[in-house]
């Protein structure tokens, strides 16, 4: 079982306190029902309490990274009171260490000193720091809430940086909006920030796709984001299963230009699968990703629907231009016998009349050589 890990970083302010609420949403599959915290002064409670204590363990852990200010403020149990801002008399206030300690949480909790960020020097120390505390595979939830100046960014950064090296899943980042709160019921919502995690990886993998003319990633973040809810048959998302049609099919495109398959590519089949897919997905994972399967759409233009041996040509300039040369100059020999195969109304699937044609330009070939090398020697004579 994978570690699982909460991050969070604690501020400075003066919090006040409120409930927590987070909307019900389909996510992975499955219904979530409406959320609303203990009233707290911290959002890590709430976050803590979203994400639930079914499943956490001993070896899991809760670290919560404090600059000075805020360990001394916010953090430490010894808390029992705080001034507000202005004011002359102190009122009861408790630290998140305390708070954290009555929530009996399985998980180990740590709190752990970062630097203010003040210089380049202090970011990545501090960038350092939070990513020494992940190990590989971990199962990460993030709170963004009290990420103030470039941390939220550092967060985003870190979180791919930790994917691409140290092999971890981030399951969760949430943000909580107390500036949006329900005045009159003193509740706040929580918004989830996996969206933007999510849409890094689809760029990435549709950048590899659209450099390489490989669809492994894009394949493998589908079975990764839409397993649950293809799975969930009493669920059913449309929109889901065309996207997942869409992706496999070009997934298996893209091996068939990769492999050479020269029938399975004039056939026009899959481009037709692509296409009319395309143009059902009505809705994305993410809406940003709409333009992202634009451009993948775009690299396939060139592609005709239908039964055509200029499918073949067309494959060959598509490997040429992702820096395929092999599969370029492979597919078009290949397609050029075809190509007089059907020009000469030749039975394709005639392995003899075929070896007729190879041996043709192979004869065409070898003339061709010699009177060159006859010209060469009439020239230097």
């Amino acid at each position: 079982m994978p570690r699982k890990v909460f991050i969070s970083i604690l501020g400075t302010g003066f919090y006040e306190e409120c409930a927590y609420t987070k909307e019900k949403e389909e996510e992975e599959g499955k219904e979530q029902k409406p959320f609303t915290s203990t009233p707290t002064r911290f959002i890590q409670q709430a976050s803590l309490e979203l994400v639930g204590a079914n499943g956490w363990t001993e070896e899991d852990r809760v670290i919560i990274f404090l600059t000075k200010k805020a360990r001394e403020l916010n953090w430490n149990k010894t808390i029992t009171e705080r001034k507000r801002y202005g004011k002359e008399t102190p009122e009861p206030y408790k630290g998140l260490e305390a708070v954290l300690q009555e929530m009996n949480l399985k998980a180990q909790v740590e709190g752990k000193d970062i630097k203010d960020g003040m210089n380049e020097a202090e970011i990545w120390e501090g960038f350092q720091t939070i990513y020494d505390t992940l190990q590989e595979g971990d199962e990460l939830h993030l709170d963004l809430t009290h990420s103030f100046r470039f941390l939220p960014m550092l967060l985003l950064v870190l979180g791919n940086y930790a994917k691409f090296l140290k092999g971890i899943t981030i399951k969760n980042i949430v943000y909580g909006n107390y500036e949006a709160r329900n005045i009159a019921e003193n509740e706040a919502p929580i918004i989830s920030l996996l969206p933007l995690a999510s849409l890094q990886d689809w760029t990435f993998a549709a950048a590899n796709y659209l450099q390489n003319g490989r669809a492994t990633q894009l394949e493998e973040l589908v079975n990764e984001e839409l397993e649950q809810i293809l799975r969930d048959k009493e669920s059913i998302n449309q929109d889901a299963r065309t996207l997942n049609k869409y992706i496999k099919t070009l997934s298996n495109f893209t091996k068939d230009l990769l492999n050479c398959r020269g029938k399975a590519i004039r056939s026009g089949k899959a481009i037709n699968t692509i296409s009319t897919e395309a143009k059902r997905i009505e809705k994305v994972i993410i809406p940003p990703m709409a333009p992202v399967l634009d451009k993948i759409n775009h690299s396939l233009e060139i592609f005709l629907p239908n039964e055509h041996v200029f499918n073949g040509f067309y494959a060959a300039q598509w490997c040429f231009n992702n820096q395929l040369y092999q599969q370029a100059i492979t597919t078009l020999q290949e397609n050029i016998v075809t190509y007089i195969y059907l020009q000469k109304k030749l039975d394709i699937s005639n392995i003899a009349q075929r070896e007729m044609v190879n041996k043709a330009f192979n004869i065409y070939l070898n003339n061709t050589q010699e009177a060159d090398r006859k010209s060469t020697r009439l020239h230097s004579s």
